[in-house]
């Protein structure tokens, strides 16, 4: 018998805003087509997927393919390969005012409740007297390389914007190095993104990051 073909697929990643509205179906279905201009594609999202301010323009950009990834089925019998993952791409909208204005209307349906975690300082002190200043020494340096082995490689724009309105959505006041954190993207990365959608709040969280007025929910 000779060696099974199987089927070439290529994978693509999304933003979570648009795979909120796929994970609405269970059955495949089709979301748009692909128009090529010049050299680069786009998707155009169905106008029967989402609200009717949905973005509907999308960019594909073309990802570092892995190899030895596949696709599986599920059957009564267990799981089978289906298919050889040859190409990877991402799918992100265009940053635009439309856009933009759609995150906004966004926050302000999701109603995210935010959560404030109050630390004591005395139990810190504490902690920090109890352990001495060479262990704690050590424990700082340990956590500092923890973070430095979750940064990732260097994401678009659009995928940062994206995890930096996700996290004002949970807490309206954020400070870049906890940004940086949160998205595993290097410090003058997030410094250099932050001015385009937040101000630096210069009152009761000083050298924190909100929110332009315009982008903030006003529900």
């Amino acid at each position: 018998m000779g060696e099974r073909r199987h089927t070439r697929v290529t994978l693509v990643k999304i933003p979570r805003i648009l795979e909120e509205y796929l994970e609405e179906y269970s059955e495949p279905v089709e979301i748009g087509h692909i128009e090529e201009r010049g050299t680069s594609n786009v998707l155009k999202i169905s106008t029967q997927l989402g609200p009717q301010n949905f973005p509907r323009e999308w960019i594909i950009e073309p990802l570092e393919a892995k190899t030895g990834v596949f696709t599986f089925v599920q059957k009564p019998h267990g799981a089978f390969i289906d298919g050889v993952i040859t190409d990877e791409v991402y799918a992100k909208p265009k940053i635009t005012p439309e856009y933009l204005k759609y995150k906004r209307e966004r926050s302000a349906v999701l109603n995210v409740k935010k959560d404030v975690k109050s630390v004591d300082s005395l139990k810190e002190g504490i902690r920090m007297e109890r352990y001495g200043a060479t262990e704690y020494d050590i424990m700082a340096r340990k956590r500092k390389k923890m973070l430095m082995e979750k940064k990732r490689e260097r994401l678009s724009k659009t995928e940062v914007m994206d995890i930096i309105f996700r996290a004002f959505e949970e807490y309206p006041y954020w400070s870049v190095k906890d940004l940086a954190d949160r998205s595993g993207q290097p410090l003058a990365y997030i410094q250099e993104l932050l001015p385009d959608i937040a101000v630096l709040n210069k009152k009761t969280h000083r050298n924190m990051y909100e929110l332009k007025p315009e982008y903030k929910n006003n529900s």
